[in-house]
């Protein structure tokens, strides 16, 4: 497989091609296990991050209005 440093699986372009592969397979993995997070995402946001301020006279607008966004009109 290797040979003085070289390889014979192919030309710098389809290693190149494997390694960005492997890459998004691990980061997709790692969304899906939720070890990272996309911020601008509702699906792969940080869900700690979305709870409300529970400090007393502290409730956040922007919290509440994901919540109604997420139950709907009633």
């Amino acid at each position: 497989m290797f040979r003085d440093g070289q390889s014979d699986v192919g030309g710098p372009s389809e290693l190149a091609n494997a390694y960005v592969f492997c890459v998004l397979e691990q980061f997709h993995a790692r969304l899906r296990r939720r070890d990272i997070f996309a911020a601008a995402s509702l699906r792969w946001a940080d869900p700690v991050a979305q709870l409300l301020d529970t400090t007393p006279g502290r409730a956040s607008a922007a919290g509440s209005s994901t919540i109604c966004k997420r139950q709907g009109p009633h």
